[in-house]
């Protein structure tokens, strides 16, 4: 009863926050961020006393409707990370721009920017631009995307990818992003391949493409359970080449802002820490290297798995 209560308290204290706000744009911001951080102490206490997941819906409804008068979390809240539709989410954060004008709103999206969560993407896209610049031109490589959104990694080099790629494929289940991407990326013509679809239906037609100098599965992950994500694993780096890389990223554990995108943005990532990300490689060790990079908000891992060079994607399978 004390963490719902808890709860209840911060919920209000929040609510009154944020609908007396200071006329000044910085002050009203760093109102919103006290008001999150309250919020958050209490709902981590909730979270560790094990106040069921629906107790603490009802405690921060308050807090939910009037999160949702930013154009941008509404939006998450209506297409959460997973959901055709978060593309254009995640495109905002990493782009930056507060578009709200409510003025409870507009700090919340303003805060939300600016905070780790935003941080996040913004270094996984920067890893995935690192990992396409240091593409061999010759001979050319093959590319693939899983969970690609609408390409906007490979859409800021397509100058450079119309040089070094002879087979780019995208997949997505969202039809609207590949269809953004196909424009975006027009210029690389028949190198160009969409793949839609659910990754583990269409992993044969994936594979199929194979193999890869260079694959990319950033945020594919992020609500995968460990079965499914080390059969994924499994599948992704048996279509490896020869030196080919494996770009994974996966949620930290931990995360000081993980209640407020559990319980606020609706998102339900599954968190996990080091020696549970070497589990899922499993065999795959056998022949090849990981390498590790955080982000500097402590709210991602990125995982690179290179196959030795002596080693094959068809050796890769076969150990699996």
């Amino acid at each position: 009863l004390w963490a719902e209560r808890e709860v209840r308290a911060a919920s209000e204290r929040f609510v009154r926050g944020l609908i007396t706000l200071p006329d000044d744009s910085i002050a009203a911001y760093h109102r919103a961020g006290a008001c999150i951080h309250d919020l958050l102490e209490s709902l981590r206490a909730a979270e560790l006393s094990g106040l069921p997941a629906n107790e603490v819906a009802a405690a921060v409804r308050d807090v939910h409707a009037l999160a949702a008068r930013s154009a941008l979390i509404s939006h998450i809240q209506r297409w959460p990370h997973g959901h055709p539709g978060d593309f254009e989410a995640i495109e905002s954060l990493i782009e930056g721009t507060v578009r709200t004008r409510d003025p409870a709103g507009r700090a919340l999206e303003q805060h939300l920017l600016l905070s780790p969560i935003a941080a996040r993407y913004r270094t996984q896209l920067g890893w995935q631009l690192d990992h396409l610049m240091n593409l061999p031109f010759q001979p050319m490589s093959r590319v693939l995307l899983i969970g690609s959104g609408a390409g906007i990694a490979p859409a800021r080099l397509t100058s450079l990818l119309t040089r070094s790629v002879s087979r780019l494929v995208l997949n997505d289940g969202d039809g609207v992003a590949l269809t953004l991407a196909r424009h975006r990326l027009s210029a690389l013509g028949e190198a160009l391949v969409t793949v839609e679809g659910d990754v583990f239906r269409r992993v044969v037609e994936i594979a199929g493409h194979a193999p890869y100098d260079l694959i990319l599965a950033v945020n594919a992950y992020d609500g995968l359970p460990d079965r499914q994500a080390a059969w994924l694993t499994a599948r992704l780096s048996g279509m490896l080449g020869p030196q080919g890389r494996l770009l994974v990223t996966y949620v930290a554990k931990g995360s000081a802002y993980g209640p407020w995108m559990r319980h606020i943005l609706g998102w339900e990532p599954v968190e996990r820490d080091r020696e549970e990300i070497v589990l899922l490689f499993g065999h795959a060790l056998r022949n090849g290297d990981l390498t590790w990079e955080a982000d500097p908000g402590g709210l991602a891992w990125g995982v690179t798995y290179t196959l030795g060079e002596g080693a094959s994607s068809t050796s890769t399978r076969e150990t699996l």
